[in-house]
């Protein structure tokens, strides 16, 4: 897949919008964080540094895997 950076009108800047394209590329609009990081799957309460390999961890955005 490809990433890319756009700054959109106001009126079209909206995410989760998969109706746009330019030229033959489909582009599918996304808010921040638009990288899946491991971070964002830590919960401190549950989880340590011992354990996490046992974080859900997926392997990638639906849609954007290929």
């Amino acid at each position: 897949g490809v990433l890319g950076l756009a700054m959109l009108d106001i009126a079209w800047a909206h995410p989760g919008v998969d109706a746009y394209r330019a030229g033959e590329h489909a582009i599918r609009t996304v808010s921040r964080p638009f990288v899946l990081n491991r971070s964002l799957f830590v919960r401190p309460q549950t989880h340590s540094w011992r354990t996490r390999d046992s974080i859900p961890y997926p392997s990638g955005v639906a849609g954007l895997d290929g």
